[in-house]
């Protein structure tokens, strides 16, 4: 008689293969709670840069489109910036969000790719567009006030667009859900990150795509400098020129002390023979003496010297000022300001990248013994988020009718809530 040999269904096999995977299961959960709870004063800052970050271009947006008059010229980029910073913040405060919850549980295939998508496209964008407006600005105050025109900007925007787009496809195979494991705990979890693991080949592909974003960056911090460091440049001597244009014409005389007195009033220093000198126009024209006997010519020269005088003042009065042409170039001054926080908030990210290899498995199974260095290492390699929340802040600082406009719908909002 033959005995058959099944497999055996034995319940003891089944609770021991049970209990096995509840023991995993809970040492994935152990890890990634002690990760997440480690970086949770980073998930508060970014939260922060998510509402703030949305919320305050939504508003600039809605701004520079439906409230503004005047879109010509320099502005016109503000709202694209503006589209561009808002999608930043959501998806690129998301993605690490997501990471920082879910340090090595991540959730769902799919969702990473797309974020790190999005993410790349208007990172990319956004420093290009900066290059532009430094660009733009160099050709309006360094090459005789030339202008770029609607066409021109429309088509610098579809290019720009269309390259950061290009730029950031790699991005949907490079980056991605991929295993991670921690030989201490005997287990493997699933974070959002770079496929460095998958072959040489592969990893070779990304390190050149990444070559060639921190190149073009280079190439956008570097001309972004060379831009604005000519028009500062230019407009720190314009400046030192309009002061010593100003100081040479006004007069020492003390002929301007009073304000209720006249410069035709005060008396001239002007002489015929002796006979004009410390005369005033009411000696000339209105009293009687020696004046009706001047000759009418000198009667005229008079006149015009007085004219001159006068006319000096008056131009004087119309000079700009050094305030006033700081005013004129605020704009200006607004656009360097963003692109000097660009810098700043993108340095700190690069150095990170450069520096240490977040993606490494040893980087994670460590994160807890290294503590505060690596909080703060997530902090660095997140900082370029905040330039999307300072631009907002940087418009209401120097564009007055931004400023003006967002001071209605602030006090449009406290009637609204104080009525209802």
């Amino acid at each position: 008689m033959s005995v058959v040999k099944g497999q055996n269904h034995s319940p003891y096999n089944t609770m021991e293969m049970n209990t096995s995977i509840e023991t995993t299961r809970d040492r994935l959960y152990e890890w990634n709670s002690n990760i997440s709870l480690a970086l949770l004063p980073n998930d508060v800052i970014l939260a922060l840069y998510l509402v703030i970050g949305v919320l305050g271009n939504l508003i600039v947006l809605y701004v520079y489109i439906f409230k503004m008059e005047n879109k010509k010229d320099v502005r016109y980029f503000i709202p694209v910036l503006a589209v561009t910073d808002a999608i930043a913040s959501l998806a690129g405060c998301g993605v690490s969000l997501l990471t920082n919850i879910y340090p090595v549980m991540f959730p769902v295939p799919g969702l990473c790719e797309c974020l790190w998508f999005f993410a790349c496209v208007v990172l990319i964008w956004s420093g290009l567009l900066n290059l532009v407006i430094a660009y733009q600005r160099y050709m309006k105050i360094c090459r005789l006030g030339k202008n770029m025109t609607l066409a021109f900007r429309r088509k610098t925007l579809f290019i720009t667009g269309s390259v950061a787009t290009v730029l950031s496809l790699p991005s949907w195979a490079f980056f991605a859900r991929v295993p991670v494991y921690n030989q201490k705990m005997n287990v493997t979890g699933n974070r959002c990150g770079s496929r460095y693991g998958t072959d040489l080949t592969f990893k070779a592909l990304i390190y050149i795509y990444q070559g060639i974003n921190g190149l073009l960056s280079l190439v956008i911090v570097i001309g972004i400098i060379v831009f604005y460091s000519s028009v500062g440049t230019k407009l720190y001597r314009q400046e030192n020129r309009l002061k010593r244009h100003v100081s040479s014409k006004v007069p020492a005389s003390p002929s301007r002390k009073s304000a209720d007195v006249a410069p035709w009033q005060e008396h001239l220093d002007v002489t015929t023979n002796g006979e004009s000198k410390g005369m005033t126009r009411n000696d000339l024209v209105i009293t009687g003496g020696p004046t009706l006997d001047a000759p009418k010519t000198e009667m005229c020269r008079l006149t015009d010297e007085i004219a001159k005088h006068d006319s000096l003042y008056s131009n004087l009065e119309r000079e700009p000022s050094s305030k006033s042409q700081a005013a004129r170039y605020r704009v200006t001054y607004m656009f360097m300001t963003l692109a000097l926080a660009y810098i700043l908030c993108l340095v700190p990210t690069f150095a990170v990248n450069l520096s240490k290899n977040i993606e490494s498995n040893d980087f994670w199974v460590n994160f807890n013994n290294d503590g505060v260095y690596s909080l703060a290492i997530m902090f660095c390699l997140r900082l370029h988020l905040l330039n999307n929340v300072m631009n907002p802040f940087i418009y209401f600082t120097f564009d007055k009718h931004f400023r003006r406009e967002v001071n209605k719908l602030s006090c449009f909002a406290c009637c609204f809530g104080y009525k209802s």
